[in-house]
């Protein structure tokens, strides 16, 4: 996929979808497949099964705006990214892309006002830490220490990610 074999990997992508054990990465791969092929009908298709037998996911969801904004929807695509935030407001993808939509619309203040939208919901720990980060940034070292210190009395202390980007950060 990283050298963009999208069209070798699809028969691939299926067989796994039928064998895996795990449908949500499934679904996910071929749904992105699909996707870069052109094939938005059937990305759109797989994703939305997978949701309709599973329940909500936060990336899957995140993939399925990736394929509305494809069709050209970008009002709806953004709804729908929301509704992947709210499901799961520390996916680094999907908050990424949050911020970048919102950067584009009103620059750095609008892409600082999303983030900390994201970070007031319930179970987020990522945006803290790229709010900490943004204090850090503008010299608020005390502010940002205080969401680390925060942020590591969650169980996000036990995700090596989120240790790596406040180490990395200090």
């Amino acid at each position: 996929l990283h050298e963009k074999f999208y069209l070798d990997a699809l028969e691939p992508a299926k067989h796994y979808q039928t064998i895996s054990k795990d449908p949500e990465s499934a679904s996910n791969l071929l749904g992105i497949i699909y996707t870069k092929l052109g094939h938005l009908k059937e990305a759109k298709d797989t994703l939305q099964a997978y949701l309709d037998v599973h329940g909500d996911s936060g990336v899957v969801i995140t993939n399925l705006a990736k394929v509305i904004a494809a069709e050209g929807n970008p009002e709806e695509s953004i709804r729908t990214l929301w509704r992947a935030l709210k499901v799961d407001p520390n996916q680094d993808n999907a908050l990424i892309w949050w911020s970048a939509i919102h950067y584009e619309k009103g620059g750095i203040d609008a892409r600082n006002s999303a983030i900390r939208k994201v970070a007031e919901l319930h179970g987020s720990w990522r945006p803290q830490l790229w709010i900490a980060r943004i204090y850090l940034e503008a010299g608020e070292k005390d502010k940002a220490l205080d969401i680390y210190e925060s942020v590591l009395s969650t169980d996000a202390a036990s995700r090596g990610d989120a240790l790596m980007m406040i180490t990395g950060d200090l």
